[in-house]
């Protein structure tokens, strides 16, 4: 661990990142007590590649110029001793690439929020006529609230300054460069515009959208391949949340969104139709689980819902309630009472029975009960009962007293004859 102190003030601590030309170190303002990140440039690069001297002012400067709370802030640039550092604001969260290595696909809060900051600090740079060059999820910082913060600003060119390509071509991350930039052709703000959406579809669906094993190969996928649609990867995506990849991602430039401004413009729509976070969690922590959006928020038709039917509970016919069971049936003024087949809703106390309709023709195995208003005892209308005589016997009773009827007829006219005689 190097410990030392730069411009008696700065305490280098701990390493935490590193790359091709320089390191990273946490350290502390001894004045302030604030921790800091310190810039270190690798001091045996310097004399072979004094371009690197030029980029690393550069960084520098395009940080003095720029204030916005989406870029990181540069306290110091000091050169002691023949090394270079570069003192700056100490970002707690990490990169977006690291939380994209834990997390492969985002919230949609989420993403729409890291990527509607980081085009309002592209609209900032790009008005100062700072191109930044190098916009990967690498070089994207998260803060503890979960908002992005912009940084290496190395490969930046700033206005009129020549530019600085031998080192360029190089140290650049080949899936998130534009077309234009591959062919070393003259870059203006759609060149950042053109990574940005490269980061926008890889939070979206997990990868990037153009790869490769090699430059050759990765270079071929960005001038040929068609953009894969991000809703292959997940479903949740919005329709104007598919789309803003496709016009950030035009391999023609003149047909590619023109601004970071627009770009900030179209997600501001898009967030306004998302669901907002409660105050307690923060649109940027990986902690944060979002619900997807209702589909009708964005002009789709919601499924359609389901008819809830009553918990009432029926009797099948035939069936009889517990308390019907228990103790004599209640006794009404009007016609028996109908156990109902599918009743849509209780009855209120008090309210009176409804009048039953008639029973259609039995069917064969089911027995329909009926209450009467003379007797608590259930009679059946098909089926047998021991008090009820069957049809045989009816007929029989009903055949005797027709016979009996006539024996009297028959006597009757005779006793009339004979007193007549």
């Amino acid at each position: 661990m190097l410990q030392k102190m730069v411009a008696q003030r700065f305490q280098i601590e701990m390493l935490i990142g590193g790359g091709a030309v320089g390191s990273v170190y946490q350290g502390t303002d001894t004045q302030t007590g604030e921790q800091v990140a310190i810039k270190v440039l690798r001091k045996e690069l310097t004399a072979d590649m004094p371009e690197l001297i030029e980029r690393f002012r550069r960084e520098g400067e395009a940080l003095r110029r720029l204030n916005h709370p989406n870029i990181v802030k540069m306290l110091a640039m000091i050169e002691e001793e023949g090394q270079h550092y570069l003192v700056m604001e100490y970002v707690v969260g990490g990169s977006l690439a690291g939380l994209l290595k834990r997390q492969p696909q985002l919230p949609l809060i989420q993403v729409v929020s890291i990527a509607l900051e980081l085009s309002d600090a592209l609209a900032r740079a790009h008005h100062l006529e700072i191109l930044h060059r190098d916009i990967k999820p690498g070089n994207i910082l998260l803060a503890a609230d979960g908002t992005p913060r912009l940084t290496d600003f190395g490969l930046a060119r700033l206005g009129n300054y020549p530019a600085i390509t031998a080192t360029g071509s190089v140290l650049v991350t080949f899936q998130y460069l534009s077309p234009e930039a591959f062919y070393n052709q003259d870059l203006d703000s759609r060149a950042d515009i053109w990574s940005l959406g490269v980061v926008l579809y890889e939070m979206l669906a997990g990868r990037v959208p153009f790869g490769g094993g090699t430059p050759g190969e990765i270079l071929w996928a960005i001038n040929n391949q068609p953009l894969p649609d991000p809703s292959w990867q997940r479903e949740d995506i919005p329709l104007a949340l598919v789309e803003l990849p496709k016009k950030m991602l035009m391999r023609d430039r003149p047909l590619r969104i023109a601004s970071a401004r627009q770009v900030g413009a179209e997600l501001e729509m898009i967030q306004n139709k998302l669901p907002r976070l409660p105050e307690t969690q923060q649109a940027g922590t990986n902690a944060v689980q979002v619900e997807s959006p209702p589909a009708a928020a964005f002009g789709e038709q919601p499924p359609s819902s389901k008819k809830i039917r009553s918990p009432v509970r029926t009797l099948r016919p035939g069936r009889t309630s517990a308390s019907q069971r228990s103790g004599p049936s209640r006794r009404t003024s009007s016609t028996s009472i109908v156990a109902s087949r599918n009743p849509r809703r209780p009855r209120r106390p008090g309210a009176s029975e409804p009048t039953p309709a008639r029973w259609p023709k039995s069917r064969a195995g089911i027995t329909r009960v009926l209450f009467t208003t003379s007797s608590s005892s259930p009679r059946t209308r098909s089926g047998s009962s021991r008090n009820t005589p069957s049809s045989q016997e009816r007929a029989r009773r009903s055949s005797s007293s027709m016979r009996e009827a006539s024996r009297s007829a028959s006597g009757a006219s005779a006793m009339r004859s004979g007193g007549s005689v």
